[in-house]
């Protein structure tokens, strides 16, 4: 017979292990339901103590952030997610462009592509300029004078276009970038809008910020070009370590814009696209409902690239006024919409 102690023993234990399973259960039960329906997340199996496969449970699909040292498509053997423009990022089709539709690419990374496309199918399109009435004026400087009083970042920009494809430029004798410095106020202004993310290697990036007049100074200084302009502009996130401005630098650059768009603006919002993926523009088309057959390279530099005949590749304007009608993906037409952001 057991002695009064050892009862006492018996009956703590029992009682312990009775707590715990009443604790446990219905948290094993709840990551059990997560696993045969992956749809809980990994912090929701670490609360309980359980381990289970993070190919069933995982709160970001995205990839692990990069190494430091890893090039990707900038110049190196490995890969940067902040090369590659995410599949999974493409919004679910909205089957039709909500605006203000607003690139926060960096330069010479497609916008004028995007520009003419959209400006094409019949939507109100600007590239680095805007226009207020009958004043012209440099997107980036409007957007800088309507939040520098207090008003939503396009309010001093005119208010008529549906797609504003570039708008960093001179400020105050230097390069600006908005989508940079204000991008949190212009994602607060705007939740509903469209934003875009382009994509091209950043070798050829480089090199062809690298061969391109910056928009400050005469034309003729053949040493003031976007690269030269860029790196002197003080961006923040911009910390050319060589102190050289080389592809390394910008290539370090333009992934912590990327990571930092992606961190601030909604996953639904973002359409991230790839100026070399060949089917950029029936993705877009299908996305948005707009005639795929708008949809071609502009703005291409003959030094850069010899092979292509840059007398059939069509020179854009800054601003491209909007129809009165949209062209759809099988050419049918719609009314296009006033803006209303």
């Amino acid at each position: 017979m057991k002695s009064d102690d050892a009862a006492e023993e018996d009956r703590s234990y029992a009682s312990t292990m009775k707590n715990n399973w009443r604790r446990f259960l219905p948290c094993l039960l709840s990551v059990v339901a997560c696993a045969l329906h992956a749809r809980c997340g990994m912090s929701d199996a670490r609360r309980y103590g359980v381990t289970v496969a993070a190919s069933v449970v995982d709160d970001d699909p995205s990839p692990p952030p990069p190494h430091r040292d890893g090039r990707g498509r900038g110049g190196g053997t490995a890969s940067r997610s902040c090369h590659r423009a995410r599949k999974d990022a493409r919004m679910i089709s909205r089957s039709r462009l909500v605006t203000p539709a607003i690139n926060l690419g960096l330069p010479k990374m497609g916008s004028t592509t995007l520009q003419s496309f959209l400006g094409c199918a019949g939507y109100g399109a600007t590239h680095w300029m805007c226009q207020r009435g009958t004043m012209r004026v440099h997107c980036a400087q409007c957007i800088a004078n309507s939040v520098g009083e207090g008003l939503p970042p396009l309010e001093k920009c005119g208010g008529w276009a549906d797609v504003y494809a570039e708008i960093n430029g001179p400020v105050g004798g230097r390069l600006y970038f908005p989508q940079v410095e204000l991008l949190g106020e212009i994602v607060r202004a705007y939740p509903n809008a469209t934003y875009f993310l382009t994509f091209r290697d950043t070798r050829a990036w480089h090199a062809s910020l690298s061969n391109f007049w910056s928009g400050l100074g005469a034309k003729s200084d053949k040493g003031r070009t976007m690269r030269d302009e860029m790196i002197v502009a003080n961006i923040t996130g911009f910390d050319n370590a060589s102190g050289k401005g080389g592809p390394e630098d910008f290539d370090d650059f333009f992934c912590h814009h990327v990571e930092r768009v992606r961190e601030v603006v909604p996953l639904d919002n973002l359409v991230e696209i790839d100026l070399d993926d060949t089917d950029t523009g029936r993705m877009i088309s299908e996305m948005f409902d707009v005639y795929e057959g708008c949809w071609g390279r502009t703005n291409v530099n003959s030094d850069l690239h010899p092979g292509i005949d840059t007398g059939q590749v069509p020179k854009v304007p800054h601003l491209i006024w909007g129809k009165s009608t949209i062209r759809g993906k099988n050419g049918t037409m719609r009314i296009r919409p006033i803006p209303t952001y």
